[in-house]
């Protein structure tokens, strides 16, 4: 039943639209018949006949609109009747003997009639069978005009902007009604000069300046085709050029336009109906006050150049970021089972019991004690191993139960089982460094296949989290009475920034306009930057989290001598925040190489989305594989979300940092070896959450090492100056003369 109810109102939608399709196309064919050539053709008229049947669009209104209006003049069209009503008639009796026409045949079949039916004008004379001939090259003419025309209508859409050849065409059809209104006159009003001050108000209002060229060209029509008096064109284009720089006040100024150019060319004391005076100017300025602002502002946006080129630009940046989605999808899933060829090797067997076994066997096969000693094979295997191990540890060893006492060849079977047993051991040692290099390998592809397809999943729902803020804020607005004619973001490696511009006049501040673009979006936006122009304001926000966090560094300075110590900053989407220290081992450029280099593929890694664990475990490799000597770095680091305050300390072999909170003073330690020391160390993590006005205090161990009594009692003494913290503590560590280079870093959260 719902789906029968839902037909049936489909298919009363449709034939709703077909009367109006009719009944406009009657209207339309109506008044350009009443645009006539020498009294006797309509060439405008049949030009929207032809135009309709290239387009399949219904043509039956339009063909009664001709017949009408050739019937309704003192002196009928013949030429008009015949030609439109010979083509309209072939193009409904071919489909019924099963004959299909081309666009192009059409065409010609138009063009043929049109001569064929020449002779009718021949009843008045040789002129105007010329003029005939005229009527029919201009329909020929102008039919592609009004095809554009039709496209045009029948691809309206929410999202549609009217290019400015489309704009022009329709101007231009516009003029045409004007000119079919010219003798439409009662007591000095003309119903054609009023919907020109209308048309022109509307004009400049969506179209400011460009406006003024489609007043100049209405009314140039009518001056020269109803003979008004030229001071028209100077009168309303006049008006229409100081509206277009008045309209983003309000429409008021616009009327007001219209009432000086008045005054300034005397068109109120003219009596003609064909002049701009008091009874056209204020009927139209009527119907423009009691035009809805909604339908204005649809109006502008679907003749708004500036929107097309904002739809445009961003439609091609939404299919970028696809096409750019797919690829890093494609690729995250490639190396997902790239990763593969890294699975860790497995062991078949266990080498050193085998190896060690064997060994012993080979000694023992031609002695001819050897029923009794491996009599128990199990137990014997036992001993072997114990032998074995023993002997590599470099402990005395003696024939043990079962082996027999007195056995000749104890000597050789103690050598044999150790070589085997050292031998195993380096075989699966080899096999433990390959499996360890391939589990990392493997999770290295892994990672980084994650990462990819989690920023192409992030890309594919952009569009869709995009629109759906887009709706939120246009709403907000409206609620407002400001309309919005674009809002779109740019996800940058730091933050996410958003762009939002907004239609003149503005009735609100800014300031609360900016306050419920941030309440639709639902988190905290920073104005970067207003940016003011004749028809719009844009505003430029950056996604602001609840807290912040600065960093200020200290650390020595030497004439002709470059600090081993290196500190940094990461800003990140989505309100995250990552800082950190480092000290490369020693002193000058080698040490500075090595902590640079740790925070940097720190930052990176970070960068890259990667998981927490892979990131530190990738450091500390990545640095150690990076290195030709033995050297290493100490790394601090602190990764903060502004948003919770959630905070996770990262430690490889760093001295204690120290949270400074109310008067309080909290060590944070943990234990570690410091990066690219050996593959396997792992850091110390510690997780806090941090508050407003917290401080977070790192320093390398050129400082801590050489305070008098300590860091924390140090911190305690200084609670309270006015001096910044890391300038006054460094000032005391290099007091103490140190050898080593110094940095304190602290993070300020406020």
């Amino acid at each position: 039943m719902q789906k029968k109810a839902k037909k049936a109102k489909q298919h009363s939608r449709k034939d709703t639209a077909s009367v109006w399709s009719v009944l406009i196309g009657f209207f339309c064919a109506f008044l350009l018949s009443r645009i006539r050539l020498h009294s006797l053709h309509a060439p405008l008229a049949l030009a929207l006949l032809l135009a309709c049947q290239l387009t399949d669009t219904e043509s039956l209104g339009v063909l009664g609109g001709i017949l009408v209006g050739a019937v309704v003049n003192r002196e009928p069209m013949w030429h008009t009747i015949a030609v439109g009503s010979a083509y309209w008639a072939i193009l409904r009796i071919l489909p019924l003997v099963r004959v299909q026409i081309k666009r192009s045949h059409q065409f010609i079949l138009f063009a043929a009639l049109g001569v064929v039916s020449l002779p009718v004008n021949a009843v008045y004379g040789f002129g105007e069978l010329l003029y005939g001939t005229a009527s029919i090259a201009i329909a020929l003419l102008a039919s592609p005009l009004f095809v554009r025309q039709l496209k045009s209508i029948r691809s309206m859409h929410a999202e549609r902007v009217f290019s400015l050849s489309e704009q022009a065409i329709f101007a231009c059809f516009l003029g045409c009604l004007l000119l079919a209104l010219k003798d439409v006159t009662f007591f000095g009003w003309s119903l054609s000069i009023m919907l020109l001050t209308f048309g022109t108000m509307v004009a400049v209002t969506v179209r400011g300046v460009y406006g003024v060229a489609a007043a100049a060209l209405w009314t140039g029509s009518i001056v020269l085709y109803a003979g008004a008096e030229p001071s028209l064109i100077g009168s309303v284009t006049f008006a229409a050029l100081l509206g277009s720089m008045l309209y983003t006040r309000g429409r008021p100024f616009v009327f007001l336009a219209f009432v000086l150019s008045g005054v300034l060319f005397e068109a109120y004391a003219e009596t003609d109906a064909l002049a701009m005076n008091v009874q056209n100017l204020l009927s139209g300025a009527l119907f423009y006050f009691l035009l809805p602002r909604k339908w204005l502002d649809r109006l502008s946006d679907l003749v708004s150049v500036e929107r097309q080129t904002e739809a445009m630009r961003t439609g091609t940046i939404r299919s970028i970021e696809q096409n750019a989605a797919e690829k890093i999808s494609e690729m995250g899933d490639l190396l997902k089972d790239f990763s593969s060829m890294y699975a860790p090797p497995s062991v078949e067997d266990d080498a050193i019991v085998r190896w060690t076994v064997e060994a012993a066997l080979t000694v023992c096969q031609s002695c001819d004690k050897r029923s009794i000693c491996w009599q128990d094979a199990g137990r014997m295997q036992k001993t072997v191993l114990r032998l074995a191990k023993s002997a590599d540890a470099g402990k005395r060893v003696t024939t043990v139960d079962p082996i027999f006492p007195t056995c000749p060849r104890f000597a050789d079977l103690c050598g044999s089982v150790v070589l085997s047993y050292q031998q195993a051991l380096a075989r699966d040692a080899v096999f433990e460094q390959a499996r360890q290099q391939s589990a990392f390998a493997n999770k290295q592809f892994l990672g980084v296949g994650d990462a990819l397809m989690q920023r192409g999943e992030q890309l594919k729902g952009a569009e869709r989290e995009q629109a759906d803020h887009r709706k939120r804020v246009e709403e907000r607005l409206l609620s407002l009475g400001v309309q919005m004619l674009s809002f779109d973001w740019i996800d940058t490696q730091d933050n996410r920034m958003f762009r939002v511009v907004l239609k003149r006049p503005l009735h609100r501040k800014r300031e609360e306009i900016a306050t419920e673009i941030e309440r639709a979006c639902g988190f905290r936006l920073r104005t970067v930057r207003v940016s003011v122009e004749r028809q719009a304001v844009t505003f430029e926000f950056e996604q602001d989290a609840k807290m912040h966090a600065s960093m200020r560094v200290g650390r020595t300075e030497e004439q002709n001598a470059v600090s081993g110590d290196a500190t940094g900053e990461c800003r990140l989407s989505n309100g995250r925040v990552c800082f950190a220290l480092s000290d490369g081992m020693g002193r000058g450029a080698s040490a500075r190489a090595e902590s640079e280099a740790a925070i940097r593929l720190l930052f990176r890694l970070y960068r890259a989305g990667m998981e927490r664990e892979l990131i530190y475990d990738t450091v500390n490799r990545m640095l150690m594989a990076h290195n030709e000597t033995e050297t290493y770095a100490t790394l601090d680091a602190v990764s903060i979300d502004l948003n919770t305050g959630e905070a996770e300390i990262l430690k490889y072999g760093a001295p204690p940092s120290f949270l400074l909170r109310n008067g309080g003073i909290t060590p944070i330690d943990g234990e570690a070896l410091p990066c690219g020391i050996l593959a396997q160390a792992k850091p110390s993590i510690i997780r806090i959450r941090l508050q407003a006005d917290d401080r977070l205090v790192f320093c390398t161990d050129g400082v801590q090492d050489v305070l008098p009594d300590g860091a924390e009692q140090t911190l305690k003494r200084l609670e309270g100056s006015k001096t910044p913290l890391h300038t006054t503590l460094l000032k005391i560590a290099q007091s103490r003369k140190g050898t080593d280079d110094m940095t304190v870093m602290v993070i300020h959260v406020a």
